[in-house]
């Protein structure tokens, strides 16, 4: 059964729909984009991956790129690829990456593959509910540096994964986004993105992010069976390892708009994968999920690069930016 969701007052959620399960036709922006990303694990056969299909039509004369992460008890694959645009890459319901990472949308359910050789992935996801998106009205400065609409939904999954001839099945719970609009990697400072679930009828998602010009955002929801609460204030707070780049998880702190507080502690389930695009980088790293007895599965998504590759840094959230004498308190 796929709940309808509904605000605290009963109003019906209606920001994104099925049909944006679809692929969307390009906006006017030379950077305009198009990209799917999904995490999933199987807690059984003790198996984890993430994945992400990117379309940018424009751009270096139109590009697909494969972002693949699998891991098995024996195994871990890592695989980032882009590929030249090709007729068959983008369709109204599927996107390929060069023949070795394909989603697509059978009207009901999303399908989603990766073949890359010693490394496969096959796997269908039936959706809990319908799209959230991210916040309840887009960001100005989102939309103009990231990506104009942004949804996440849950799902059950279904599949097999394959590494080295070892074929594993599995099913589980799995976390997707789906994203559509300009993006400018350049202007990316830094972002925290975490999703996952305690218990399919708890789920949440949230975005801290900081781009060029801009003052941090600290957005998201927590859905609760059918009902979606979107926030007052996240902070996602990543436990960096000394390399400044990497994490070895960390704490999510939430207030909704009713007043309530959240506390949800991350540990990694071992180690993740690191993806880059245009001089950002990013690490997604499944993570055990804690809210005090209560335990679930989630990622978290850290990026790094606050001085923009060049200069000083252009704002700092706790220390002075520049010379000077401040006031305290």
């Amino acid at each position: 059964m796929t709940l309808t969701l509904t605000f605290p007052d009963g109003t019906p959620i209606t920001n994104y729909s099925f049909d944006d399960e679809h692929t969307h036709t390009p906006g006017p922006e030379e950077n305009w984009q198009e990209s799917v990303a999904m995490w999933w694990w199987d807690p059984m056969a003790k198996c984890t991956g993430f994945m992400r299909i990117g379309h940018e039509p424009v751009l270096e004369g139109g590009n697909m790129t494969l972002w693949s992460f699998i891991r098995t008890p024996k195994w871990a694959s890592q695989h980032m690829e882009q590929f030249a645009k090709a007729a068959e890459s983008v369709g109204e319901s599927h996107l390929n990456a060069g023949g070795k990472g394909e989603y697509r949308y059978d009207g009901k359910n999303t399908w989603w593959s990766v073949n890359l050789g010693e490394a496969q992935l096959e796997v269908k996801l039936t959706p809990l509910h319908q799209p959230i998106g991210l916040w309840p009205v887009i960001h100005a400065e989102y939309a103009k540096n990231i990506g104009g609409k942004h949804f996440e939904l849950g799902d059950r999954f279904e599949g097999a994964v394959t590494i080295k001839g070892e074929r594993t099945e599995i099913k589980g719970l799995s976390f997707r986004d789906h994203s559509w609009g300009p993006r400018n990697w350049g202007n990316l400072r830094v972002h925290r993105w975490t999703n996952g679930f305690i218990g399919e009828d708890f789920g949440y998602g949230f975005s801290n992010y900081y781009v060029h010009g801009s003052e941090v955002n600290r957005r998201g929801f927590i859905r609760e069976g059918s009902i979606v609460y979107y926030t007052r204030e996240v902070d996602i707070l990543p436990l960096m390892e000394c390399d400044g780049a990497t994490h070895r998880g960390g704490v999510v702190l939430a207030t909704i708009e009713d007043g309530r507080s959240f506390r949800f502690d991350l540990t990694p389930s071992g180690k993740g994968f690191m993806g880059g695009k245009r001089g950002s980088s990013c690490q997604d790293t499944l993570c055990h999920v804690s809210r005090g007895d209560a335990t679930g599965f989630g990622i978290l998504e850290v990026s790094e690069n606050p001085r923009g590759a060049n200069g000083w840094f252009e704002m700092l959230v706790n220390a002075y930016p520049e010379n000077g004498i401040y006031p305290q308190g």
